[in-house]
């Protein structure tokens, strides 16, 4: 076996091992590229002819589907951490709202707690939410009704004057 061999061998077993990597790591990046350059240099170092390097190729597609395999089953299969795959839920236990949460404000009324240009934060019953106007600057200080809720986020606008008038005629 001559210096050529070894070293083609040494390419494959290397290009093996980045191709591993490779299949842990998402996305084709440098240890999957680098390893199908290792791997193709090690069969055209490695083969004497043709059959030869079809053999090699065979035997490399079996050792990789192995590889994956294996991955599979100790990734998917066992539940063990992977860097792709989100474990965390998000309930309402966490602290996350969701719209259905968000309901019971539809109507409520508040204060604009900084300027809407569009975005801001308004404050109802002494909590504060992030608001967003319905298309007009609102400032800060300024009384204001939530209007809508759509994917969770709360859409205000103003309480003119005149409206807070008529209501307040309309109860006595």
């Amino acid at each position: 076996m001559g210096t050529l061999e070894i070293i083609g061998i040494i390419l494959i077993i290397a290009g093996i091992i980045l191709v591993s990597v490779e299949m842990y790591i998402p996305g084709i990046g440098v240890p999957g590229i680098t390893g199908a350059v290792c791997l193709i240099a090690g069969v055209f170092m490695t083969a004497k002819d043709v059959t030869q390097g079809i053999l090699l190729v065979i035997i490399i597609m079996c050792i990789l589907l192995a590889v994956f395999s294996v991955m599979y089953i100790f990734i998917f299969k066992a539940r063990m951490n992977s860097p792709i795959v989100l474990d965390s839920t998000i309930s309402s236990k966490a602290g996350y709202l969701g719209e259905d949460d968000l309901k019971y404000l539809l109507g409520k009324e508040g204060v604009a707690v900084t300027d809407l240009r569009p975005s801001g934060k308004g404050n109802f019953e002494g909590i504060e939410f992030d608001v967003s106007s319905a298309g007009n600057y609102i400032q800060k200080g300024t009384k204001i009704v939530i209007c809508s809720i759509r994917d969770s986020r709360l859409t205000v606008k103003a309480i003119s004057m005149e409206a807070e008038n008529e209501s307040d005629d309309s109860g006595r």
